[in-house]
């Protein structure tokens, strides 16, 4: 299943991933021939750009079961607000207001099932009311 991040970055996206990769029983590799049940590989550059994560969790004779994380402001190089005007979709970026007071949640807790399944549940809910 492949997910698209805008700007997989070493500082916030690509290291939470891997973090959570690291600390929930994942293994990095780095040539295919090792890709086996709960490994991960990456693709990030010399300059440390990262393009892509992959989370593989089983590998049969012909089936494998897996998640692409990709960054797609290699792909599409638009902003967020620019990008959904461009496809002209039916949603927008939004307006955050930082000083606005907001509940302390960790979503550290999650499981990368529990937030896939749980939003597509959800989709169209405020994250807020997911939680």
């Amino acid at each position: 299943m492949p997910i698209f991040i805008f700007t997989i970055s070493p500082k916030f996206d690509g290291e939470f991933i891997i973090y959570w990769c690291l600390t929930h029983g994942f293994k990095h590799v780095e040539n295919k021939e090792d890709i086996e049940a709960n490994t991960f590989t990456t693709l990030i550059s010399d300059m440390g750009q990262f393009y892509s994560i992959t989370l593989y969790y089983s590998k049969g004779n012909k089936k494998v079961h897996k998640t692409t994380f990709y960054d797609s402001l290699k792909i599409i190089p638009f902003s967020v607000a620019e990008t959904a005007k461009a496809f002209k979709l039916p949603i927008s970026k939004l307006e955050l207001d930082y000083n606005t007071p907001r509940k302390l949640r960790s979503c550290f807790d999650w499981t990368w099932a529990q937030i896939y399944f749980n939003g597509r549940s959800n989709y169209g809910k405020s994250f807020e009311n997911i939680i």
